[in-house]
Protein backbone atom coordinates (compact mmCIF):
# COMPACT_ATOMS: atom_id res chain seq x y z
CA UNK A 1 0.00 0.00 0.00
CA UNK A 2 0.88 3.36 -0.78
CA UNK A 3 0.14 6.53 1.07
CA UNK A 4 0.94 9.70 -0.71
CA UNK A 5 0.45 13.10 1.43
CA UNK A 6 2.98 16.26 0.52
CA UNK A 7 6.01 14.31 -0.33
CA UNK A 8 5.85 11.91 2.30
CA UNK A 9 5.52 8.19 0.87
CA UNK A 10 4.38 5.45 3.35
CA UNK A 11 5.36 2.04 2.35
CA UNK A 12 3.70 -0.89 4.46
CA UNK A 13 3.78 -4.61 4.06
CA UNK A 14 4.59 -7.90 5.87
CA UNK A 15 8.40 -8.20 5.97
CA UNK A 16 10.43 -9.29 2.46
CA UNK A 17 8.15 -7.43 0.24
CA UNK A 18 10.67 -4.87 -1.14
CA UNK A 19 9.75 -2.06 0.60
CA UNK A 20 13.41 -1.12 1.13
CA UNK A 21 14.33 -2.33 -2.24
CA UNK A 22 12.16 -0.02 -3.33
CA UNK A 23 13.30 2.90 -1.96
CA UNK A 24 16.70 2.31 -3.04
CA UNK A 25 15.76 1.96 -6.63
CA UNK A 26 13.75 5.23 -6.31
CA UNK A 27 16.55 7.03 -4.78
CA UNK A 28 18.73 5.84 -7.62
CA UNK A 29 15.86 6.70 -10.55
CA UNK A 30 15.81 10.36 -9.32
CA UNK A 31 19.18 10.93 -9.26
CA UNK A 32 19.50 9.71 -13.07
CA UNK A 33 16.14 11.35 -14.00
CA UNK A 34 17.09 14.84 -11.79
CA UNK A 35 20.69 14.84 -12.65
CA UNK A 36 21.17 15.72 -8.99
CA UNK A 37 23.30 14.23 -5.81
CA UNK A 38 20.29 12.25 -4.02
CA UNK A 39 21.23 11.92 -0.56
CA UNK A 40 19.81 8.80 1.07
CA UNK A 41 19.92 8.39 5.07
CA UNK A 42 18.62 5.41 6.23
CA UNK A 43 17.88 4.75 9.57
CA UNK A 44 17.44 1.31 11.13
CA UNK A 45 15.35 2.35 14.06
CA UNK A 46 16.58 -0.99 16.59
CA UNK A 47 19.62 0.81 15.97
CA UNK A 48 18.34 3.63 17.75
CA UNK A 49 17.69 1.91 21.07
CA UNK A 50 20.12 1.66 23.61
CA UNK A 51 19.46 -0.22 27.15
CA UNK A 52 22.40 2.35 28.76
CA UNK A 53 20.79 5.75 30.06
CA UNK A 54 21.04 8.43 27.45
CA UNK A 55 22.65 6.68 24.93
CA UNK A 56 19.55 6.72 22.67
CA UNK A 57 19.00 10.54 22.96
CA UNK A 58 22.81 11.04 21.81
CA UNK A 59 22.33 8.19 19.07
CA UNK A 60 19.39 10.46 17.97
CA UNK A 61 21.03 13.54 18.01
CA UNK A 62 24.01 12.16 15.76
CA UNK A 63 21.43 10.92 13.48
CA UNK A 64 19.68 14.71 13.51
CA UNK A 65 23.40 16.26 13.14
CA UNK A 66 24.13 14.07 10.32
CA UNK A 67 20.69 15.14 8.40
CA UNK A 68 21.33 18.69 9.33
CA UNK A 69 24.71 18.80 7.59
CA UNK A 70 22.84 16.79 4.47
CA UNK A 71 20.15 19.53 4.55
CA UNK A 72 23.04 22.47 4.51
CA UNK A 73 23.86 22.12 0.63
CA UNK A 74 19.91 22.97 -0.63
CA UNK A 75 21.36 21.63 -4.34
CA UNK A 76 20.71 18.30 -2.94
CA UNK A 77 17.60 15.93 -2.56
CA UNK A 78 17.34 14.01 0.61
CA UNK A 79 15.24 11.25 1.23
CA UNK A 80 15.28 9.71 4.71
CA UNK A 81 14.24 6.29 5.41
CA UNK A 82 13.10 4.65 8.43
CA UNK A 83 13.54 0.89 8.02
CA UNK A 84 11.67 -1.70 10.70
CA UNK A 85 10.12 1.58 12.69
CA UNK A 86 7.86 -0.81 14.03
CA UNK A 87 10.47 -2.33 16.33
CA UNK A 88 9.60 1.26 18.06
CA UNK A 89 6.03 0.59 17.95
CA UNK A 90 6.27 -2.96 19.81
CA UNK A 91 8.67 -1.51 22.44
CA UNK A 92 6.22 1.01 23.48
CA UNK A 93 3.38 -1.39 23.35
CA UNK A 94 5.33 -3.74 25.84
CA UNK A 95 6.00 -0.90 28.14
CA UNK A 96 2.74 -0.02 28.42
CA UNK A 97 1.59 -3.14 28.50
CA UNK A 98 3.15 -4.43 31.58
Amino acid sequence: HIISNNRLLLFTGPPGTGKTSLCHALAHKLAVRLGRRVYLAEINCPSLLSKWFSESGKLIQGLFDELSNAVSNSRDLILILFDEIESLIINRHNLVSS
